[in-house]
């Protein structure tokens, strides 16, 4: 498969491929993200909150890389509450958590 850069965003931190497949034809986009600086940041806001501050209306629980929201959109957890609440409390997402607590 031949793999060509696109381009990069420094802002984001993403690199965008293309892909072709010569035997198949296939055509694929793919974007790639270092979440290194988000995840840092995400370890530093949980670390300061009191976990039995309340969550209120508008409290920021989690900070999402763009790529991995829209794996989210992808697969129909963005946008439906009880999915995205059970994502957000899976300790393997973990990293996203910007508060400790129960979601």
């Amino acid at each position: 498969m031949d793999k060509r850069l696109l381009g990069k965003d420094p802002a984001m931190g993403t690199t965008k491929w293309h892909h072709h497949d010569e035997m198949t034809g296939e055509t694929v986009i793919h974007t790639e993200q270092d979440v290194t600086d988000i995840i840092e940041h995400n370890k530093n806001c949980y670390a300061d909150i009191d976990s039995r501050a309340p969550y209120g209306d508008l409290a920021k629980i989690a900070d999402i890389p763009m790529t991995i929201l829209f794996d989210l959109q992808k697969k129909g957890i963005w946008g439906n509450q009880k999915r995205m609440r059970k994502w957000l409390n899976d300790p393997d997402n973990r990293d996203f958590r910007t508060r400790p607590g129960k979601v």
